[in-house]
């Protein structure tokens, strides 16, 4: 598929580290070798399923066991955000990559080259997948759209769904629905999607879509993207972001004490 991805780099790329943060798996890697990593599986034929652990999700994995062991079972898993990175480097004292969705996309498409990768977009609502489906390719000019479908459809629907993405012939699935649903959902149809690669993109579609705009490289860096995204969704995200920050804040000092504890002892 892609011929400089060889087998004796993918052997090369086996070992990830894999910490925890609360419940909630993180490997440590940056967003190229990360995509590196990725190409060469695909290369080599070998299914591939990709999150990303925000603070959000970090919270949710604390009070829901079945999601904790969900995403654990995922071959890679992207440190989302700077403070769930921060927090990783601090709990286990060595540099752990701010690894979010955006560069690693961009990443993974760059690499891909021209052969591109065909791409089903599913998720959203179904003006703003649809538009993001059109828009795709003014991101990432390697990606090429086979299809797509909104985020509204229960689970006796899925066999469907699956089918959709199925007949489109598509190499990689991006899914931009909320958690746990995308994450459950990858699981529970991964062994009848016919494609190598299945990745959790959280909110990309709003921004290809034209829904939201993205936060520059600068305020990701510096750990303000929250904040970003609070100024332009106040009202929907606001009460969401002081509940679960508090949260996040408090699963990571616990953490943090209990290395404390342990370490005296």
């Amino acid at each position: 598929m892609y011929s400089k991805y060889v087998l004796i780099s993918w052997l090369k790329m086996q070992d990830i580290r894999r910490i925890h943060v609360g419940k909630a798996p993180i490997d440590v890697i940056g967003a190229e070798d990360a995509a590196h990593w990725v190409l060469c599986r695909l290369n080599n034929g070998i299914k591939t399923r990709v999150a990303a652990a925000n603070s959000a999700i970090i919270v949710a994995t604390e009070s829901q066991t079945a999601f904790a062991e969900t995403l654990k079972s995922f071959d890679l898993v992207l440190a989302d955000g700077f403070w769930p990175a921060l927090s990783a480097s601090l709990l286990h004292q060595f540099h752990v990559p701010h690894t979010n969705t955006s560069p690693f996309l961009r990443a993974l498409f760059r690499q891909s080259g021209n052969d591109g990768l065909k791409v089903f977009l599913l998720g959203a609502r179904p003006e703003m997948v649809k538009n993001a489906a059109a828009n795709l390719y003014l991101f990432h000019p390697n990606a090429k759209t086979v299809g797509y479908y909104n985020g509204y459809f229960d689970i006796e629907d899925e066999p469907g769904v699956v089918e959709l993405i199925n007949k489109s012939g598509a190499t990689v699935l991006l899914v931009g629905i909320s958690s746990p649903k995308k994450e459950l959902f990858i699981i529970r149809n991964w062994d009848n999607l016919n494609l190598l690669l299945s990745i959790g993109v959280g909110g990309q579609f709003d921004i290809w879509g034209g829904g939201t705009r993205e936060a520059p490289d600068w305020v990701r860096r510096y750990g303000f993207e929250w904040l970003f995204r609070l100024m332009q969704e106040p009202q929907r995200l606001l009460k969401r972001y002081s509940v679960e920050n508090m949260r996040f804040l408090f699963i990571v000092l616990k953490q943090l004490l209990n290395k404390v504890i342990n370490f005296v002892k």
